[in-house]
């Protein structure tokens, strides 16, 4: 996932100044697909974790 797809996931706000901030201000897109996809993708991952280990728990 993109860094600045987590960033929007996790609700941080720029810290580099400058144009970043500025254009921080117009960007009032809520990138939610983005972040539908990124919590899908976590939302796999760790359902494959935790399946691995019930598995190992089994065996």
């Amino acid at each position: 996932m993109p860094r600045f797809v987590v960033s929007q996931v996790l609700n941080h706000t720029s810290d580099a100044g400058g144009t970043a901030a500025v254009t921080a201000v117009y960007d009032r897109n809520a990138y939610m697909k983005e972040k539908r996809a990124a919590l899908d993708a976590w939302a796999a991952l760790v359902q494959t974790i935790v399946a691995e280990q019930l598995q190992a728990e089994r065996d």
